[in-house]
Formats: C-alpha cells, sequence, structure tokens
C-alpha cells in the first residue's frame, strides 16, 4: 500500500483499517486548483494531499443534534486549572482543535493556526482540546510551555468520545453568534488548510 498521506494522519486506533477502503484514492487523476495564482500554485503532492482531504471529508456524517450542542456549550477544563465556557467566547470565530502531542499533522497545522490568530486578534479564538489518550496533561503542558503559540489549551476525552472520530486532526468551527458553522477531518496541506480558514473567518466574523 502507498503510505504517502496516511502516514500524515494519525490514526486513533492502530487497528482500524479504514485506510484501506481509501488507498486506491492515491492513484486518482488530480486537476489543478484554479483559485491559486501562479505564485501559490500546489505542488502534485499538495494536490494529491488536498483530493484526498476532500474525498475523505465528503464520506464523513454530519455531526448530530447530540454532538453539535455539546460543542456549542462545552465547558473545557484548561491546562492551567480553570474552565473555558465556549459559550463566553461569543463575538469571534472559535476553533476547537483535537489534537495530540504525538499527532505530528496536528502539531504541522498549528502554524498556520497561530498566523491566522496574527492576522485576526479581535476575530478569532484557536482552542486545542487534548483528546487525552496515550498522554499525560504533564505531557500537554509541557509542549505548551515550549511553543509560543496564543492559543487556550483545554483537553476533555469525554468530549472526543462523543464526537465519534476516527482521526486527529479534528476541527469543530463556531460562529460569533455561538452556533456551529462546521467541521473538518485531517488536514488539507499547508497552503489549502490556511485559505480555507482565512475564507471561514471572513465570510463568518463580526462585520465592524
Amino acid at each position: 500500500m502507498h503510505r504517502g498521506y496516511f502516514e500524515k494522519f494519525a490514526i486513533r486506533n492502530v487497528r482500524t483499517l479504514f485506510v484501506n477502503s481509501y488507498a486506491g484514492i492515491l492513484f486518482l487523476i488530480i486537476v489543478p486548483i484554479s483559485s491559486f495564482s501562479q505564485q501559490d500554485s500546489l505542488s502534485k503532492e499538495e494536490q494529491k494531499e488536498f483530493k484526498i482531504y476532500q474525498k475523505y471529508n465528503k464520506k464523513q456524517p454530519p455531526l448530530n443534534a447530540q454532538q453539535i450542542a455539546a460543542a456549542e456549550g462545552a465547558k473545557l477544563p484548561t491546562i492551567k486549572g480553570d474552565t473555558l465556557r465556549i459559550a463566553d467566547l461569543k463575538g469571534k470565530v472559535v476553533i476547537l482543535d483535537f489534537w495530540a502531542t504525538w499527532c505530528g499533522p496536528c502539531k504541522r497545522m498549528m502554524p498556520t493556526l497561530q498566523r491566522l490568530l496574527d492576522e485576526y486578534p479581535n476575530d478569532l479564538v484557536v482552542v486545542p482540546v487534548s483528546i487525552m489518550e496515550n498522554e499525560s496533561l504533564e505531557s500537554v503542558k509541557a509542549f505548551a510551555a515550549a511553543k509560543p503559540y496564543k492559543f487556550i489549551y483545554t483537553y476533555s476525552a469525554g468530549l472526543y468520545a462523543l464526537m465519534n472520530i476516527e482521526v486527529v486532526p479534528f476541527k469543530i468551527f463556531i460562529g460569533p453568534d455561538g452556533k456551529f458553522i462546521s467541521k473538518t477531518h485531517g488536514t488539507a496541506g499547508d497552503k489549502m488548510n490556511y485559505k480555507e480558514i482565512k475564507e471561514l473567518i471572513e465570510k463568518n466574523k463580526l462585520k465592524k
């Protein structure tokens, strides 16, 4: 099996065999992505990564009413010992970023999230939610202390389990009105991650 893209997904359970059903996707003919300028054009490998990301996300079921309500009303313990209420973040776009310190793709996306946070300091909040699987709270704290990211680090194995997801990174986007916008599974690649999330922020941020 071609390992390529799926080396970049962290699998929730190493015995999960869902990768096999997507192996053939790697051999799809990739068409150019016209939304990029010549300067920002994607390489063939980046195009492949993005197409597989799109294909995988289209196959995922939507969140149900219980899952959406849990995300919108989440009360998450932070690594500083207090509680973050997602409802208290109204007025900004919120990214609930389910991740783990051992997840390479999760960590790869964080510079892009920080870049967007720098661009939209008054419109965006990034909330990494550690899934607390095969790691300790201390390892999450150590990661946060070693990085310059201006995120609100939280953790919740329960919320992660409720979402019934197979891979991380997994993101839930909540609008300034406190309502669910959308979700994404995996990574679209650095350029497309930035482009897609920036477009979502521009579309949903409060108009000044």
